[in-house]
């Protein structure tokens, strides 16, 4: 005997597909279409459940092999102090992101920017899966929340 699918539980599904590191799908259309119809809160806390379980997902998936090939990277270049013992050239991106990785993933859901740079970042950095579920999901709800009650900042794209 299976359960029928709930409304629910088919925003969580789709959730946790548009958000997974390969996706090709947005998971706007759904938030937007489920807003009115679960409303704001369960909407918001279900398609953030969704999310943070696909970045549990990526993180378990794909940090290892984005560290060791941005590992990799920085052991080769001629520039890199790591040769010496010391800690490498750093782009400010990266210097940014590691003085403030929880804001930097927190706040980028405010920002047009589309997730995966600041993904490939945390992975490429070692922030360790727990540090990084907590930035993704306190990314999330504001976004989620906007996009579902139809009051996200123009431009404005969770996810």
């Amino acid at each position: 005997m299976h359960l029928p699918a709930t409304p629910t539980a088919l925003l969580f599904a789709y959730a946790f597909l548009s958000n997974i590191a390969l996706a090709v799908v947005p998971h706007e259309p759904a938030i937007i279409w489920y807003g009115p119809r679960l409303g704001v809160w369960t909407t918001t806390l279900v398609g953030t459940a969704g999310t943070v379980l696909a970045a549990v997902a990526d993180h378990r998936l794909f940090a290892p092999l984005i560290g060791r090939l941005a590992q990799r990277r920085l052991e080769s270049s001629p520039l890199s102090a790591t040769r010496r013992g010391g800690q490498g050239v750093r782009t400010w991106p990266e210097r940014l992101f590691r003085r403030f990785p929880v804001a930097t993933i927190a706040l980028s859901g405010l920002t047009p920017l589309p997730f995966f740079p600041f993904k490939a970042l945390a992975f490429a950095t070692g922030r360790p899966a727990g540090k990084y579920t907590a930035a993704v999901a306190a990314r999330c709800l504001p976004s989620r929340s906007g996009d579902c009650s139809g009051a996200s900042p123009p431009g404005c794209r969770g996810g």
